[in-house]
Protein backbone atom coordinates (compact mmCIF):
# COMPACT_ATOMS: atom_id res chain seq x y z
CA UNK A 1 0.00 0.00 0.00
CA UNK A 2 1.38 3.42 -1.14
CA UNK A 3 2.16 5.94 1.81
CA UNK A 4 0.82 8.47 -0.38
CA UNK A 5 -1.96 6.70 -1.04
CA UNK A 6 -2.65 6.28 2.88
CA UNK A 7 -2.22 10.13 3.89
CA UNK A 8 -4.63 11.05 0.93
CA UNK A 9 -7.29 8.52 2.08
CA UNK A 10 -7.11 9.94 5.80
CA UNK A 11 -7.47 13.49 4.49
CA UNK A 12 -10.43 12.46 2.36
CA UNK A 13 -11.89 10.44 5.15
CA UNK A 14 -11.30 13.71 7.51
CA UNK A 15 -12.87 16.17 4.43
CA UNK A 16 -15.71 14.12 4.26
CA UNK A 17 -16.09 14.18 7.90
CA UNK A 18 -16.38 17.61 8.21
CA UNK A 19 -17.92 18.25 5.03
CA UNK A 20 -21.47 15.91 4.83
CA UNK A 21 -21.67 16.17 8.65
CA UNK A 22 -24.82 17.07 10.02
CA UNK A 23 -23.99 20.39 11.68
CA UNK A 24 -22.20 21.99 8.24
CA UNK A 25 -23.32 24.77 6.58
CA UNK A 26 -24.34 25.08 3.03
CA UNK A 27 -21.39 27.69 2.39
CA UNK A 28 -18.77 25.19 3.07
CA UNK A 29 -19.04 22.87 -0.08
CA UNK A 30 -15.27 23.23 -0.81
CA UNK A 31 -15.02 20.30 1.84
CA UNK A 32 -17.28 18.10 -0.25
CA UNK A 33 -15.21 18.93 -3.87
CA UNK A 34 -11.93 18.47 -1.75
CA UNK A 35 -13.20 15.06 -0.75
CA UNK A 36 -13.82 13.23 -3.90
CA UNK A 37 -10.67 14.87 -5.40
CA UNK A 38 -8.80 13.02 -1.90
CA UNK A 39 -10.55 10.12 -2.51
CA UNK A 40 -9.84 9.87 -6.48
CA UNK A 41 -6.28 10.80 -6.04
CA UNK A 42 -5.63 8.25 -2.92
CA UNK A 43 -7.46 5.42 -5.46
CA UNK A 44 -5.10 6.66 -8.32
CA UNK A 45 -2.37 5.98 -5.52
CA UNK A 46 -3.11 2.53 -4.56
CA UNK A 47 -4.15 1.37 -8.46
CA UNK A 48 -0.80 2.76 -9.56
CA UNK A 49 1.18 0.91 -6.64
CA UNK A 50 -0.42 -2.27 -7.49
CA UNK A 51 0.08 -1.51 -11.10
CA UNK A 52 3.84 -1.16 -10.29
CA UNK A 53 4.13 -3.95 -8.71
CA UNK A 54 1.55 -6.39 -9.43
CA UNK A 55 3.55 -9.69 -8.34
CA UNK A 56 3.20 -8.69 -4.34
CA UNK A 57 -0.66 -8.85 -5.05
CA UNK A 58 -0.33 -12.49 -6.09
CA UNK A 59 2.23 -13.37 -3.71
CA UNK A 60 -0.32 -12.31 -1.06
CA UNK A 61 -3.25 -13.94 -3.20
CA UNK A 62 -0.70 -17.48 -3.15
CA UNK A 63 -0.43 -17.08 0.28
CA UNK A 64 -4.10 -16.70 1.29
CA UNK A 65 -5.10 -19.82 -0.95
CA UNK A 66 -1.96 -21.95 0.17
CA UNK A 67 -3.18 -21.27 3.88
CA UNK A 68 -6.69 -22.18 3.56
CA UNK A 69 -5.68 -25.22 1.48
CA UNK A 70 -3.18 -26.42 4.32
CA UNK A 71 -6.08 -25.66 6.80
CA UNK A 72 -8.74 -27.71 4.71
CA UNK A 73 -5.81 -30.75 4.31
CA UNK A 74 -5.52 -30.77 8.10
CA UNK A 75 -9.03 -30.93 9.03
CA UNK A 76 -9.51 -33.71 6.64
CA UNK A 77 -6.19 -35.52 8.35
CA UNK A 78 -8.20 -34.89 11.40
CA UNK A 79 -11.79 -36.44 10.18
CA UNK A 80 -10.04 -39.08 8.21
CA UNK A 81 -7.82 -40.37 11.84
CA UNK A 82 -11.40 -39.39 13.79
CA UNK A 83 -9.54 -37.25 15.75
CA UNK A 84 -11.51 -33.60 16.72
CA UNK A 85 -8.70 -31.84 18.69
CA UNK A 86 -7.48 -28.83 17.87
Amino acid sequence: MSSIGLLLLICALTLGVFGFGAETPLVWTWEKVSFFIFLLLAVACFVGSTMRRPSLLWEMLDEIQSKRFQKLRQSQARALTGDQHD
